[in-house]
């Protein structure tokens, strides 16, 4: 009767049937394998909601969120009961948690969720949606002449909105803002230009409880920073980093102004690459970004002036990036590093810009795949475990092992 030996040496993707080294198999399902050859069964798993369409997944303040159709639902692990949170569109979604917020883009732009809230609405704050109008007034101090009016919005913690502007009106007097929408617990920003000028400085600051307020302040206080900046658009990554959020749509990366997480300078406020971004992780000193051609070190601490060199030419899995403490990785204790699945197997970045293979020939995978990927304790065994999927192929599963003492295996 055959023996056939345990596969100590784990999967080989690559060489031919026929010519597999002792120890290897083509696939290991439902099995953990650590680096001394030891073996594991992986535990079950039980349904916990009937139905179709869940497509994405992220534990969040003690519930499960998870993404079905457009709706974004929080789930109670305890009683499964689900609530929808926000409508989110469709298309792709992403998370990302920063000092202690949830941010979620999807095709309604970027949104934010505070712990304990059953709410996910829009970053920052917003300009209601219909604009007050400028007209001259009888009375007031103002110097005769055309005057330029723009408005933003500041909530209670301080944080403003994009600046807009709603109107010219020629005065002697003064100046009279009419439709304001009210919103209490909310203060309006009033910023004005020096008659027949073109620079805008703030005038007055006045609770967002009437629907109109006189103008009658000469604008001599600080020069409009927020005109020109604007929400995030729509995307399919979002990572946080040092003061400021990132996100992807299609080739561009947008970055979020200094202090001003919330908001972006459309002009200037961005990095484009080839083809759709496949994944994106900020680690000391500059990020790592996947595109067509490869994944690129961007370094620098200011994204505005990044310097950007070839980190590897292997093509990334889309979306299978995440951060790994240094102490759950081999290395030499940099700092978190950025791990990703590639269609050479999987690589770490460093601090620094030097990127490594993890798996070296023995791997292969199609780049053109999507998967996303979580760090696992399992049995002893720390497991970066990216589950893939691609249409029409069936959906698998990848996995980077390593040991207590975090030697990758």
């Amino acid at each position: 009767m055959a023996r056939i030996p345990l596969p100590v040496l784990g999967m080989d993707l690559l060489s031919d049937e026929v010519e597999m080294p002792a120890g290897t198999v083509r696939e290991a399902i439902n099995v953990d394998i650590d680096r001394s050859g030891q073996f594991r069964r992986r535990d079950g798993y039980t349904p916990v909601a009937v139905g179709t369409g869940f497509t994405h997944a992220h534990a969040f303040g003690g519930k499960l969120l998870v993404v079905r159709g457009d709706a974004l639902l929080q789930v109670d692990t305890r009683t499964y009961a689900s609530l929808m949170v926000a409508q989110i569109g469709l298309g792709p979604v992403a998370f990302t948690e920063y000092n202690g917020r949830l941010y979620v883009v999807c095709a309604k732009g970027l949104l934010a969720m505070d712990p304990g809230r059953d709410l996910a609405t829009p970053a920052g704050v917003q300009l209601p949606d219909a604009l007050p109008e400028v007209q001259a007034r009888d009375s007031g101090t103002l110097t005769p002449g055309r005057y330029t009016v723009a408005i933003s919005l500041v909530d209670g913690n301080g944080e403003e909105s994009a600046a807009c502007i709603v109107g010219q009106a020629d005065t002697s007097a003064g100046l009279r803002l009419t439709g304001l929408t009210v919103a209490p617990g909310y203060r309006y920003r009033a910023y004005v230009t020096p008659p027949d000028g073109d620079v805008l400085y703030l005038a007055e600051e006045f609770e967002a409880l009437s629907a109109d307020y006189a103008l009658t302040v000469y604008p001599g206080g600080a020069l409009c920073e927020t005109l020109d900046l604007a929400p995030f658009p729509s995307g399919h990554l979002v990572r946080a980093y040092a003061g400021r959020i990132y996100v992807a749509s299609g080739d561009t990366l947008w970055f979020s102004e200094p202090l001003r997480p919330h908001l972006i300078a459309p002009r200037r406020g961005f990095v484009r690459f080839v083809g759709r971004i496949r994944f994106v992780e900020l680690v000391e000193g500059g990020a790592y970004v996947g595109d067509s051609r490869g994944v690129w070190w961007l370094g620098g601490s200011d994204p505005s002036a990044w310097t950007q060199s070839l980190a590897s030419s292997a093509k990334a899995v889309h979306c299978s990036s995440l951060l790994v403490p240094a102490d759950q990785l081999a290395g030499d204790g940099q700092g978190a590093q950025a791990v990703w699945l590639s269609e050479e197997g999987y690589f770490a970045g460093a601090p620094g810009g030097v990127a490594r293979p993890l798996q070296p020939g023995r791997i292969r995978l199609s780049p053109d795949i999507a998967g996303r990927s979580v760090l696992l304790l399992r049995g002893g065994i720390r497991q970066v475990v990216t589950l893939t999927a691609s249409s029409p192929s069936p959906i698998v599963g990848v996995a980077l092992d390593s040991t207590n003492e975090g030697y990758p295996c």
